[in-house]
C-alpha cells in the first residue's frame, strides 16, 4: 500500500541520518545531519498535506456507478448474440462475406437498438451485399 511505501522511504532516510553518526565525526555528522533531517520533516509535512487534499468524503466518492453509461446497461453483448444467431441458424453460404451479413443481422435483431442503429445495420449489410456481388 502507500503508506507502506511511505514507511520505507522515510525509514531509508532516518538510516542514512543514523550512518553519518556512525561514519563521520560529530561535527561533520551534525553538518549532514541537519539538513537530511529539514529534508525528512519536509518530505512528511507535503505527503501528509497533499494526502488530506486529494483524500474524498464518503458522500463524494463514486462507488462504480456512473450515471452517463447507465442507458447502456442493458445491451446484449453484440459477439455473444451474433454467435448464437449463427449456431441457431444453418450456414446457406460458405463464403466470408455473407457469414459478416447474417452476423450483422443478427447483432441488429437480437439487441433492439433502435431504429437508427438498425437502418444503419441495414446500410452496412446492403454495402456488404454489394461488395459480396461486384465480386
Amino acid at each position: 500500500t502507500f503508506l507502506q511505501f511511505l514507511l520505507g522511504l522515510l525509514s531509508y532516510l532516518m538510516a542514512h541520518v543514523f550512518e553519518t553518526w556512525i561514519y563521520f565525526r560529530r561535527n561533520v555528522a551534525l553538518v549532514l545531519c541537519i539538513p537530511l533531517s529539514v529534508f525528512v520533516l519536509a518530505i512528511i509535512y507535503y505527503v501528509v498535506t497533499i494526502v488530506d487534499q486529494l483524500v474524498l468524503p464518503d458522500d463524494k466518492a463514486v462507488f462504480g456507478h456512473v450515471v452517463a453509461w447507465s442507458r447502456y446497461e442493458n445491451l446484449n453483448d453484440l459477439d455473444a448474440e451474433a454467435y448464437r444467431y449463427e449456431k441457431s441458424r444453418p450456414s446457406k453460404c460458405s463464403s466470408a462475406v455473407s457469414g459478416a451479413k447474417d452476423a450483422l443481422v443478427g447483432a441488429a435483431r437480437a439487441t433492439h437498438i433502435g431504429t437508427m442503429e438498425q437502418s444503419k445495420s441495414r446500410r452496412i449489410v446492403e454495402d456488404v451485399e454489394g461488395s459480396s456481388k461486384s465480386q
